[in-house]
């Protein structure tokens, strides 16, 4: 095994043990972050949507304050009816003023209130019908008490105006608002490809949470809007007027800020985790190259103790040999001639064996 792959697989033990669970972490951390990121952007829909909720509440509350007012102006003028029409000139959202009473004909009284709902102005008592369509612009009839007994003054409001102050609330480049009636109809649209919902008539997509909001269900804040588009939506209601009010912003922009931390932030783990292995194994390899040196010395070391040893011994016979062979003694020959023998013979195989040691080694040798 070469020292490059042993340090890789050090590394990886290294990065195993100990990096890995940081990037565990680390990714745990991005989800955290990622959720929190959409969280956010859900409750600023949230608070956008209850700003836009409580404009809608002003905006019709100041109507009927100035049809009130109206009212009681008129209440004791014998002239009431000719006051009303020029009121009409000054303000031009409250339209069809007429002063109602139990004489009043059928055929001028408001077509989209019912008889129980006149009885109630009658009576002192403020209504207001469902929304509708009127000179291509949503509208919807109220009445409120003139200050005469049995006499109310009625109106037809004009909400043109609330469509406008609808539109004006923009989320980023492409949110908008949505304000919707207690049927679910659509009658303010800041999304332009909706407004043709507002003339028609027709249920959109968020018309059935429209409705459910009104009843206290959860509205989901996450949902596919009537565009096709994924989109995530905050919601407010208006009780008194059995509205809905919908803040609604794609999901490639909300989260487009989380989304670029996000990539910075996995782009510099990725960065620091390749730089912490890069210097790890750098690192490793050095260490594995002292390791190797100081295992080469230390078994060069024992190698020379053993050669000394052994060869030491030999050269100790060897001169026991020497000294037979000067005494030219021919008795000695033979055992000369045998112990010379058998020492070239140790000498031959410690040849050998230190020809072993240069050559390279292979796994099969070891099986």
């Amino acid at each position: 095994m070469t020292r490059r792959r042993m340090a890789l697989l050090l590394t990886a033990l290294v990065a195993a043990s100990g990096v890995l669970p940081l990037v565990l972490l680390a990714v745990f951390g991005l989800q955290i972050l990622r959720n929190r990121g959409e969280r956010a952007s859900q409750e600023a829909l949230h608070a956008i949507a209850a700003q836009a909720a409580g404009r809608i509440a002003t905006y019709i509350a100041q109507q009927r304050e100035m049809l009130r007012a109206i009212g009681t102006s008129v209440a004791d003028e014998p002239d009431a009816a000719r006051r009303l029409a020029d009121v009409s000139l000054d303000a031009p959202s409250l339209g069809k003023l007429r002063l109602v009473s139990a004489e009043t004909l059928p055929r001028d009284l408001s077509r989209m209130l019912d008889q129980a709902q006149i009885a109630a102005a009658l009576r002192g008592k403020e209504v207001a019908s469902e929304t509708y369509i009127a000179e291509l612009s949503p509208a919807m009839d109220v009445c409120v008490p003139s200050g005469k007994a049995a006499r109310a003054v009625c109106a037809t409001l004009d909400l043109l105006e609330l469509q406008r102050q609808v539109q004006r609330i923009r989320v980023g480049e492409h949110g908008y608002a949505l304000a919707f009636d207690r049927r679910g109809r659509l009658i303010a649209a800041g999304s332009g490809a909706m407004r043709a919902a507002v003339l028609s008539g027709e249920p959109v997509a968020e018309s059935a949470i429209a409705s459910a909001v009104l009843n206290g269900a959860r509205a989901p804040e996450r949902l596919r809007s009537s565009e096709g588009r994924e989109v995530l939506a905050g919601w407010a209601s208006l009780p008194d007027l059995g509205w809905s009010v919908a803040v609604e912003q794609p999901v490639e922009e909300a989260l487009r800020a989380a989304r670029a931390a996000l990539k910075f932030l996995g782009s510099g783990a990725a960065l620091i985790l390749l730089i912490s292995i890069a210097i790890g194994s750098a690192f490793a390899r050095r260490m594995l190259t002292a390791l190797e040196l100081e295992e080469r010395f230390r078994t060069a070391g024992r190698i020379a103790a053993g050669v000394t040893h052994d060869l030491g011994h030999r050269l100790t016979i060897l001169q026991q040999i020497e000294q037979l062979a000067a005494m030219n003694d021919a008795d000695y020959l033979p055992r000369i001639r045998e112990s010379l023998a058998a020492e070239v013979g140790t000498l031959r195989r410690f040849v050998a064996d230190f020809s072993d040691l240069t050559r390279e080694a292979k796994p099969a040798d070891f099986l």
